[in-house]
């Protein structure tokens, strides 16, 4: 059974467990739930509630007796508090959460999660698209005052996935190691490279060009030892 299966599952087993077993109890706690936005005091009229089941159910009907019966078992179980009476089935009252009643510590052994509404998601969603889009039009700015320019968006994509500051830091080591006198001659395939490879972390190419002539000297040097056993002079 998967993860997502397994919550409601234990969440069930905790309402068996305190007696939350009839279902227009089930029924009219959920409608009261939907009221329940802001946890505030609601003023309920229980047969406002039975009209409103009626009306949603096709052939189903519950009695006014039963509609009030079920809302003071809700009551009973500490899911719904009543503050006071208002008389003739009208009530003040404070609708309860499961996570309310079954704590923080219960609540993560039983997996009970806050559901996003739908609108919630898109929301998320949108921003993270609109971030996405604001760094790739980021990159492309960055890139291309340097005159790196790449023609199919998938590749802008690749190189945006870096991040802005490993672009830069790509960029300047780019710089550290070309020149004039020395080009890059495929500088968007070089770029992509080093930002796959991780060049910028890469503290060996500052070492300057004597420095590099020098180590070429002696490896060749020790290779004319190593094969005929001097150096030519």
């Amino acid at each position: 059974m998967s993860r997502n299966n397994l919550a409601p599952m234990r969440v069930y087993a905790h309402m068996a467990d305190i007696g939350f077993t009839n279902f227009i109890d089930m029924f009219t706690y959920k409608l009261l739930d939907n009221y329940n936005k802001f946890n505030e005091n609601l003023e309920i009229d229980v047969i406002q509630f039975q009209k409103r089941i009626n009306k949603l159910c096709k052939v189903y009907r519950v009695t006014e007796i039963t509609a009030k019966r079920a809302f003071k078992r809700l009551a009973k179980l500490g899911l719904v508090e009543i503050v006071y009476t208002l008389g003739f089935g009208k009530y003040v009252v404070k609708v309860k959460s499961f996570a309310d009643i079954l704590g923080h510590d219960d609540a993560s052994k039983t997996d009970v999660i806050e559901e996003k509404s739908p609108e919630e998601r898109n929301s998320e969603q949108t921003q993270k698209t609109r971030v996405k889009q604001q760094q790739l039009i980021l990159t492309k700015q960055i890139c291309q005052a340097e005159g790196l320019n790449y023609r199919l968006e998938k590749d802008w994509w690749e190189i945006a996935s870096h991040g802005i500051e490993k672009i830069k830091a790509t960029i300047k080591k780019m710089y550290e190691r070309f020149n004039p006198r020395n080009p890059i001659y495929n500088p968007c395939g070089w770029f992509r490279t080093a930002l796959r490879d991780n060049y910028y972390l890469d503290e060996s190419d500052t070492i300057s060009e004597l420095s590099m002539l020098e180590r070429v000297n002696k490896h060749v040097r020790n290779r004319f030892i190593e094969l005929v056993g001097c150096v030519p002079t």
